[in-house]
């Protein structure tokens, strides 16, 4: 099976579920954003509470990546802040995971999390393919590139991680207040391949309504997609799974509005928690 598509959800409906695909430690919870029901590959918010302390040496079968949104983490000492960003290679060898002051992470696996106890067999752990903490505040950000067709965004990047052998980049990507599209009308895009993003702040209406931070999206390839702008601006992680470069494929004409209608695209299990939530009003 391939996961199933999901555009978009607000992470902030789904509950925090303990011991989730194996991981147990006490007080360990996650928020499953998508899942292969048959790699165990997923997307998940992670919560550690204030405190936390995990030790043992221990070993994934899968790759680990992640970003951190709130509080502190140290693995094996390496310190992790709010908003960096790390990258575990299948096999990478555990001892110590702490948290003082707690932590919420949006992390990646490529493979079932639950771990291994002991040290990895010869051969798995390749440390070439180890990115053991960015920082994105010492990044500048950049606009090379960018296709023509989104520059109504005013949007930037920082990438984090291209894949060694081509099959997935991972990127912050950011956007200017009042980035909407003069005409007001633009073409949808697709992609030949899959997409998913997290939105980290700020407001990102699109084709499916207008995404508030904690939105999630996990895109198929060739789906018709866009429309996207922004009132205040937007910071939002990136992935492209299967793919290194992005290339936007475009299509037909349709109107882009800073008040879309909400129309999430939804599987059965996840159709209750697609009501449109409240708005924030901000305080003056």
């Amino acid at each position: 099976m391939v996961r199933p598509h999901i555009e978009f959800i607000q992470s902030q409906k789904l509950p925090w579920q303990p011991g989730k695909l194996g991981i147990s430690p006490a007080g360990f919870a996650s928020k499953i954003l998508s899942l292969d029901p048959d790699t165990l590959e997923s997307s998940q918010l992670v919560r550690l509470p204030n405190g936390f302390r995990w030790e043992g040496d221990n070993y994934l079968l899968a790759d680990e990546e992640f970003f951190v949104l709130k509080g502190d983490l140290i693995i094996d000492g390496v310190e992790y802040g709010v908003h960096n960003y790390g990258f575990l290679p299948a096999g990478y060898p555990r001892h110590t995971l702490e948290s003082a002051s707690g932590a919420e992470l949006l992390i990646f696996y490529s493979g079932s999390p639950a771990p291994v106890a002991g040290s990895p067999p010869p051969g798995l752990y390749d440390e070439a393919r180890l990115i053991q903490r960015i920082d994105p505040l010492e990044m500048a950000w950049d606009r090379s590139g960018q296709d023509p067709g989104i520059a109504d965004l005013q949007a930037w990047r920082k990438i984090m991680r291209l894949d060694p052998a081509g099959k997935c980049r991972s990127f912050l990507l950011a956007g200017l207040p009042e980035g909407i599209h003069h005409a007001r009308e633009k073409p949808m895009e697709w992609h030949s391949y899959c997409e998913e993003m997290f939105l980290i702040a700020g407001d990102l209406p699109c084709h499916c309504g207008l995404m508030r931070p904690g939105a999630y999206f996990w895109r198929p390839p060739g789906i018709n997609h866009g429309l996207e702008c922004s009132l205040t601006g937007f910071l939002a992680f990136l992935r492209i799974p299967g793919s290194n470069v992005n290339v936007n494929n475009w299509v037909g004409k349709a109107k882009v509005t800073l008040t879309p209608d909400h129309k999430p695209y939804l599987p059965p299990e996840l159709a209750a928690l697609g009501a449109e939530p409240a708005p924030d009003p901000i305080q003056y």
